[in-house]
């Protein structure tokens, strides 16, 4: 018998976030974001995986194809920094995705969002 993955929601919602795994479409507050292919990969793999640290060699893998791990650490915090310029309200305060020093990065399911401070 053969044994498959169950089909997935195509749309992730986290916050104010809105993932189309199936159209490719990001949303913000109900804004289209455009964002790179590489970096759709990368927010939607954390986005599955909402609540979970996930390694740098784990995106590495999964989203680049890659098993050589040479030249991966610049190109995953490139594709994390322009997430977080796109994505966040407050970059010294990220909501979306958040650094494990020395492991990787992970989305809250339920992240802190910091979008009025004057309230």
């Amino acid at each position: 018998m053969d044994e498959r993955e169950p089909p997935r929601n195509p749309v992730l919602e986290i916050g104010a976030l809105q993932i189309n795994a199936s159209t490719f479409e990001v949303r913000l507050d109900g804004h289209l974001i455009t964002l790179s292919a590489q970096d759709f990969k990368v927010l939607l793999h954390l986005a599955r995986q909402a609540g979970e640290v996930v390694s740098k060699e784990e995106l590495w893998r999964s989203v680049w194809g890659q098993a050589d791990n040479t030249g991966f650490d610049d190109a995953i915090r490139s594709s994390i920094k322009r997430l977080r310029q796109t994505l966040e309200y407050d970059l010294e305060h990220p909501a979306y995705i958040l650094t494990v020093h020395g492991v990787g990065y992970v989305m809250p399911k339920a992240p802190l969002l910091r979008k009025d401070s004057s309230s």
